[in-house]
C-alpha cells in the first residue's frame, strides 16, 4: 500500500494539528461546563443543608 503511506504523509500533520486544536477545544468547553455543574450542585447542597438546619431547630424548639 504505498499509496496509502503517500497520502498519510501529506495529511499527518494536518491531523495531528487539527486533533490537537480539538482536544483544546474540548478541554476547555468540559472544564467550563464542569465548573458550572459544580456550582449548581454547590448551591443545591447548600439549599438542603440550611433547609435541614431549619427542622433540626424547629424539633428542638418543640421539645423545649
Amino acid at each position: 500500500m504505498p499509496a496509502a503511506r503517500d497520502i498519510w504523509d501529506d495529511v499527518d500533520t494536518s491531523v495531528k494539528t487539527w486533533l490537537n486544536a480539538y482536544r483544546e477545544q474540548l478541554t476547555t468547553t468540559l472544564a467550563r461546563e464542569l465548573k458550572s455543574a459544580g456550582s449548581t450542585a454547590t448551591e443545591h447542597e447548600k439549599a438542603a443543608f440550611e433547609r435541614r438546619i431549619r427542622e433540626v431547630a424547629k424539633v428542638l424548639a418543640q421539645g423545649r
